[in-house]
């Protein structure tokens, strides 16, 4: 049974939405993380001798956290240029925590694989 074009719409419409999907919980993710560095210091030890202060990356996690919110709910809603956007904005999320890495490794794993499953989403599949 062919299912034709149709069907490869659907599946490419079902990665953007998977992709749109994680780009809001690895918002939500990275503002949990600016939070906890902002409000509970202790949260990340030994940090501020890594990376300098532990305010500056709460405040980018929060920044990038926002972004990536809004930025998920226009993929969901299917704007234009939001797909675009998306990539580069997860390609910089990826540097981002790529240099957490040794701040918060397991928060920073998390992250990449998030954003590398957002970026494979809207790039290979993003075309619908």
């Amino acid at each position: 049974m062919d299912t034709g074009s149709s069907g490869q719409a659907a599946t490419r419409g079902k990665y953007v939405s998977f992709s749109a999907t994680w780009f809001m919980i690895v918002g939500a993710l990275s503002i949990i993380a600016g939070l906890a560095a902002l409000l509970n210091e202790d949260y990340f030890k030994n940090a501020e001798a890594l990376y300098g202060s532990l305010q500056t990356w709460g405040v980018v996690w929060l920044i990038e956290g926002a972004i990536n919110l809004v930025v998920g709910g226009l993929i969901f809603k299917g704007s234009g240029g939001a797909k675009t956007l998306g990539v580069f904005i997860a390609c910089g999320g990826l540097v981002v925590w790529f240099f957490c890495v040794g701040i918060v490794p397991v928060w920073a794993i998390i992250h990449l694989v998030a954003y590398a499953m957002v970026v494979y989403g809207l790039v290979v599949h993003g075309d619908d």
